[in-house]
């Protein structure tokens, strides 16, 4: 239900009339636009995922009075919209719409009504709130963090991220053998909606940023501007498109069709992605130690095993050679994510750092949902091999082309 304000009077009395909206309705929507028609994406998909959870909402449009957005941002320390309040707190945030969405699916399983559509919904709208997630964490780890130590920082989010989800997957098996996989899925929503939580009780800790009354589209163009400003970055996004597309291609559909045909089946492929996690926790301990001078030309150069990686899945049936490769390109994806977001944080101004990295997410994976839906056909159609090797041949030339701008080649650690 739409709720309507009364912007007439004093910015005291409109942000009195704010909080007794958020303290009178047990769940609280603030978009831009209508319930009926937001007018950004943003908004769209959190009103559409509170809808999915079946849960009564009340929305209130800030786009009426420029003033409900400032107002806002006093009451809850949060600048962005949409913000999303839970018995007179906000709880918003993308871990915690998809925590609700989460829990919407496993009550579905659990009671018997579950269906692919759901998972696809729930797929669809995790994706999206992810990408939302990359960029504002990694501008709040810039907030949080001092420069001297932001390397050290990063390392250590990646590692307790890499650790929880070695944990986690043993966890999830366990709680799948034990109690069902509707159950399981709904204490996975329930740790969604804990993570979103602990990550708001960190809003007191960082500035709060003046509310812009500038349109979606016009600071999607502005962050536009600051992104390609910096060739380096431009050039290794455009370089991950592809390197991306080719590494889910193996991960996701060649690398467990060729453990069926030839390793014996989904076992290998466990013990080959979970050699893969151990390489991750290592490189992350790695970045948060090493203090290259020229971190972006370092961190490419690291990324050279994900061609042996692939070449590997394609042409060997020996397990222990797989994973021996897969270790080393654990280590070195997580290295260079590391030394990638710790520069991006030292060289672009704070304003503009959330708008760059949602530049940097989206064109990373710009390719991989199509690279996915074609793996498969093309490895039937070809063969496992001849894919793999196709992949690793594109992947080695998008490694290679960003040496060629010198930005890539000598942007200093300082």
């Amino acid at each position: 239900m739409e709720q309507m304000l009364s912007t007439n009077g004093s910015d005291q009395e409109l942000r009195n009339h704010l909080e007794n909206i958020i303290n009178n309705n047990r769940v609280v929507i603030f978009i831009k636009g209508s319930e009926s028609q937001p007018s950004c994406r943003f908004s769209a998909d959190a009103v559409k995922a509170l809808k999915e959870s079946g849960q009564e909402f009340i929305t209130v449009n800030v786009l009426t009075e420029p003033r409900i957005r400032q107002e806002l941002s006093s009451i809850s320390k949060w600048p962005t919209i949409p913000q999303l309040f839970v018995d007179g707190e906000i709880v918003g945030g993308a871990d915690i719409i998809l925590g609700i969405l989460v829990l919407f699916n496993g009550i579905s399983l659990i009671t018997n009504n579950g269906s692919v559509l759901i998972f696809i919904i729930v797929g669809f709208i995790g994706g999206f709130l992810n990408a939302i997630w990359y960029p504002a964490m990694g501008a709040l780890t810039s907030d949080l963090a001092d420069e001297k130590i932001l390397q050290e920082s990063n390392s250590s989010i990646m590692l307790s991220s890499n650790l929880a989800m070695i944990v986690g997957t043993a966890i999830g098996g366990i709680l799948v053998a034990s109690v069902g996989p509707g159950w399981a899925i709904f204490i996975d929503g329930l740790s969604f909606m804990f993570a979103g939580i602990l990550v708001y009780s960190l809003r007191k800790l960082t500035p709060v940023v003046k509310s812009s009354s500038e349109s979606t589209f016009k600071e999607l163009r502005t962050g536009w501007q600051e992104f390609k400003t910096h060739k380096w970055i431009v050039a290794i996004v455009a370089a991950s498109t592809v390197i991306m597309a080719a590494e889910r291609s193996i991960y996701s559909v060649i690398g467990p069709i060729v453990a069926k045909e030839n390793l014996g089946g989904a076992k290998s492929w466990s013990v080959i992605l979970t050699v893969w996690g151990i390489g991750s926790v290592i490189g992350v301990v790695f970045a948060g130690k090493i203090r290259p001078r020229y971190p972006i030309r370092f961190a490419l150069l690291t990324q050279f095993p994900t061609v042996i990686w692939i070449l590997a899945v394609g042409n060997s049936n020996s397990v222990l050679l797989i994973a021996i490769t897969a270790f080393m390109l654990g280590i070195a994806m997580d290295l260079f994510y590391v030394l990638w977001i710790t520069t991006i944080q030292k060289v672009v101004a704070k304003e503009s750092l959330s708008k760059v990295l949602a530049y940097d997410a989206w064109g990373s994976m710009a390719l991989a949902p199509i690279a996915l839906g074609f793996a498969g056909p093309i490895s039937e159609k070809f063969g496992n091999s001849a894919t793999a090797n196709a992949l690793a041949f594109v992947t080695l030339v998008a490694l290679l082309l960003p040496f060629l701008v010198k930005e890539v080649r000598e942007i200093r650690a300082n």
